[in-house]
């Protein structure tokens, strides 16, 4: 039943997508021209193509993301302050950030304020990949991963079955659970994955969160922050 109805609900979308409805008057226009209807031919051609054309000049994609951007407050400079700071641990290569990112989150005195959560790639300290959607569930709000490039799977799956013999099949899941797309800045592209939100949603904020550059201002404060700590350790 439920491969049923995803199937009809991919055939419903190919014939009730914007772009496929305007075609489909353009062609039933063309056709009842052609057998003699003229006048309703006319009107049905006349509006498909003031569509088409409307589509093609008009930023109607802005003006309809534009409600869904606003979702998420405006960054054009720099807080005046940092809330709140919170640092955790995770196992190299091992199977707890997921865990250890969640229990950082909720037990911050700020976790009411938290409206989302940004991170940078989906792995961290090696192989210790984050689960998205059981991290969003955790934490009860949407969790946006974001990279400047596109992963090089290949070999991320070459050192998965040379290193993780055992367990490559889970860890690789994982990793592509939520697939990547790209999120376009004024000054290029990043690619982003997302749970608990739509790839829109994820797109606004990720965007939102960005001041300058190619790198959304909270990971770029993070990794100043994770740069600092190193570097006092090693002092």
């Amino acid at each position: 039943m439920t491969n049923t109805i995803f199937a009809a609900s991919k055939i419903l979308w190919v014939v009730a997508s914007p772009g496929n409805l305007v075609l489909l008057a353009l062609l039933f226009g063309v056709a009842r021209l052609a057998f003699g209807k003229r006048r309703h031919g006319f009107f049905m051609v006349l509006g498909a193509s003031l569509a088409l054309l409307a589509t093609a000049t008009l930023p109607i994609a802005h003006w309809l993301a534009a409600p869904l951007e606003n979702r998420f407050p405006t960054v054009t400079t720099l807080p005046e302050r940092v809330d709140g700071i919170a640092v955790t641990d995770v196992a190299v290569d091992g199977d707890d950030a997921t865990r250890r990112i969640a229990g950082a989150i909720r037990a911050s005195p700020h976790w009411d304020g938290v409206r989302a959560v940004l991170l940078d790639g989906v792995t961290v300290g090696g192989f210790n990949v984050v689960d998205l959607a059981a991290l969003a569930r955790s934490v009860e709000r949407p969790v946006v991963a974001v990279t400047p490039r596109t992963p090089d799977f290949a070999a991320i799956d070459a050192a998965l079955s040379t290193y993780f013999p055992e367990d490559r099949g889970r860890r690789r899941r994982r990793l592509r659970s939520r697939p990547l797309f790209p999120v376009r800045l004024p000054t290029g592209t990043v690619r982003a994955a997302v749970a608990g939100a739509t790839r829109a949603e994820a797109s606004a904020l990720v965007r939102r969160a960005t001041v300058e550059g190619l790198w959304p201002e909270p990971l770029r404060l993070a990794q100043l922050l994770l740069l600092y700590h190193v570097l006092r350790d090693i002092a």
